[in-house]
């Protein structure tokens, strides 16, 4: 290997695609409830749900379904059991990418997942994506 290929890699060997297994694991008993892309529901957009929305109550269940547009069926959101899990939800424009949730010292956030970087989308619709996480 010549030594300038051996430079290019160690400079640059860091771009692309994470390896295999190097992202972190959701919480335990984290499952997707819903996903709602602005591609079914045209009035979805960031206006209507930013980057993390997490919640703990009834009345925080009632305010988010509040936000969303009245096509938009809520019944598997409506279904989650709030005395066992807490819902994080969040929207985000996706094309490649996906979402997942990650636990820190703060609390739950939502955390989109670059797709293929080589992919590149003229128009990404804006999803909104709402897990359940087992309360511990």
């Amino acid at each position: 290997m010549s030594l300038i290929w051996i430079l290019v890699m160690s400079l640059f060997g860091g771009l692309g695609p994470a390896p295999s297994g190097s992202e972190p694991a959701p919480p335990d008993g984290t499952s997707l409830v819903a996903s709602w892309s602005q591609s079914e529901h045209e009035t979805l957009g960031p206006e209507v749900v930013g980057p993390t929305v997490v919640i703990e109550t009834e009345a925080d269940r009632d305010a988010f379904a509040a936000r969303l547009p009245a096509e938009v069926p809520t019944g598997d959101l409506e279904a989650v059991d709030l005395s066992r899990h807490v819902v994080v939800a969040g929207g985000y424009p996706r094309c490649q990418e996906h979402s997942r949730v990650v636990e820190t010292d703060r609390g739950y956030r939502l955390e989109v997942v670059d797709g293929d970087e080589r992919v590149s989308c003229g128009w990404s619709p804006y999803t909104i994506d709402v897990w359940a996480v087992e309360r511990s």
